[in-house]
């Protein structure tokens, strides 16, 4: 594996060490769309025949059942997570990779954001931004617990582009809670049973409240100054939920 690939492929190698659910060979291909550096999407890196994909991998990703993929053997990720594998540019380490998945499921999140898709039921929105991005159901659905085992509130650049996600002007956060409704994710319905929201105040809170899930103090307390202060009953029961203890500080404290 060498050149461009080498980079494609270790980052490819990272999510497959450490996914929550395994990935299909559709949102494998996807992977290729996300710079390893900087965890941008770009369209046009899509590969014209997602089987490409494993080309590109040699012999260390299998598809399996279903359309499912996987490492080619439990001794590889073996291999990988044990860190022998950052000289040949395989760095699997544990927080690495946590924090190269949620800088990826971020910026996938922004590019759903940006989507000229028109539907009126969220279900169907859902359905629509999968269909385009096919990791953008993983991404949402997961992001929180990736950002949690890479502890990234504690790196600057990801809190960045999180506060951007959050932004109630921009619709990435609308598709994020869309896309963890529409997957059942067990906080989504708890954090907003509003099918549309056009309100500015109900997209502040939602912010508010998935910052405290998250458990970003900066965040949490921009959000607060965002919203005069005020904040309800979920963004205090999602911080404890999560055990957010300085978020929880922060929320009783006002």
């Amino acid at each position: 594996i060498e050149g461009e690939d080498r980079t494609r492929v270790a980052q490819i190698l990272q999510w497959l060490c450490y996914v929550r659910r395994p990935l299909t060979l559709r949102e494998l291909a996807c992977l290729v769309c996300i710079d390893p550096e900087n965890g941008s999407y770009d369209v046009d890196e899509e590969l014209d025949d997602v089987r490409q994909v494993l080309t590109m991998c040699s012999d260390l990703v299998v598809e399996t059942s279903g359309s499912l993929v996987g490492l080619a053997h439990m001794s590889v990720k073996d291999f990988l997570v044990s860190g022998s594998g950052i000289k040949q540019g395989f760095d699997c380490s544990s927080e690495r990779a946590h924090l190269s998945i949620t800088r990826a499921s971020l910026n996938i999140i922004l590019h759903a954001g940006c989507l000229d898709i028109s539907a009126t039921l969220r279900r169907e929105y859902g359905q629509l931004v999968n269909e385009r991005i096919p990791l953008a159901s993983y991404a949402a659905h997961y992001c929180i617990n990736h950002i949690w085992k890479g502890r990234a509130v504690y790196h600057n650049d990801l809190m960045i582009l999180l506060e951007t996600v959050l932004d109630p002007e921009q619709e990435a956060l609308y598709i994020w809670h869309t896309l963890m409704v529409c997957s059942a994710h067990p906080y989504a319905i708890f954090l907003s049973e509003d099918e549309v929201m056009t309100s500015e105040m109900l997209r502040r809170q939602l912010a508010l409240r998935y910052a405290a899930l998250i458990g970003g103090t900066t965040s949490v307390e921009r959000w607060l100054v965002a919203n005069d202060g005020v904040f309800d009953a979920q963004a205090l029961i999602a911080a404890s939920l999560a055990g957010h203890r300085d978020v929880v500080k922060i929320l009783l404290g006002r």
